[in-house]
């Protein structure tokens, strides 16, 4: 009887250009460098650059994230960044030198996008009272930069203005949120007219409070005009859509 045994040779692709430590790529504001190694040295002047494969794992379309001068034998870096157009996610990459022209061997990088921007929110709206303060919250980061200098989650402010803050994640990656604009108002007036200037026996006057949102009059009342019979002191509380009250 005889067995057949067939041999398998696999192909080793041969380059003087390989990337030696590829790091997870944040963002594009926090610098990031892949370290390489050139087996022989290059012409003068020769370029190195990193391209990323797209979504299908091919070339075809590289995305450069990276490129460098290095021509002399050895180690080198090259510094990369992430693309604002890429999303998170494991790519294809390689490495090209121009002079003469090779390609290294394809490697897996890790793209993570930038956070999402931070949202700035207050409990009150965007409006509060003048003598009074309003409280802006930022959403969850690891550190704050508001636009006021505070580097807290939340602010409390006593003056009107627009504010905005920036929110660093885990990896040192900023995003900034939409500007907040807050405006202090004031309180309404609150002043009272009435229709006569005497009150006669077995008649009344009409009391009448300036414009507002909400009334409250010592009689109990909470209508902007009033009718009364009788002689006292009255006087009224206004409150406007926003609150505030005289």
């Amino acid at each position: 009887a005889q067995s057949h045994i067939s041999n398998s040779v696999a192909q080793l692709e041969f380059t003087n250009l390989r990337a030696t430590q590829i790091p997870p790529i944040h963002c594009s504001s926090v610098a990031q460098y892949i370290l390489f190694n050139k087996a022989v040295s290059f012409a003068n002047g020769n370029t190195v650059t990193v391209q990323l494969a797209n979504a299908n794992g091919s070339f075809d379309s590289a995305v450069v994230i990276g490129i460098t001068q290095s021509y002399m034998q050895g180690s080198d870096s090259i510094l990369v960044s992430m693309h604002s157009t890429l999303a998170s996610g494991d790519y294809k990459m390689r490495l090209i030198a121009s002079n003469p022209a090779d390609t290294g061997r394809v490697e897996t990088i890790r793209l993570l996008a930038p956070p999402i921007p931070p949202v700035i929110s207050s409990e009150v709206g965007n409006q509060f009272c003048e003598g009074q303060s309003i409280t802006l919250n930022s959403s969850s980061a690891n550190q704050y930069a508001w636009s006021n200098g505070a580097t807290t989650q939340s602010i409390t402010l006593n003056a009107g203005g627009t504010y905005s803050v920036s929110a660093t994640d885990e990896f040192g990656c900023m995003g900034v949120s939409e500007p907040f604009t807050v405006q202090s108002v004031s309180a309404p007036d609150s002043s009272v007219t009435k229709n006569a200037v005497s009150l006669c026996n077995g008649g009344t006057v009409q009391l009448a409070a300036t414009t507002g949102a909400i009334y409250s009059w010592n009689t109990g009342e909470n209508t902007q005009l009033i009718e009364v019979n009788q002689t006292d002191d009255y006087n009224v509380t206004i409150t406007n859509t926003t609150g505030c009250a005289s």
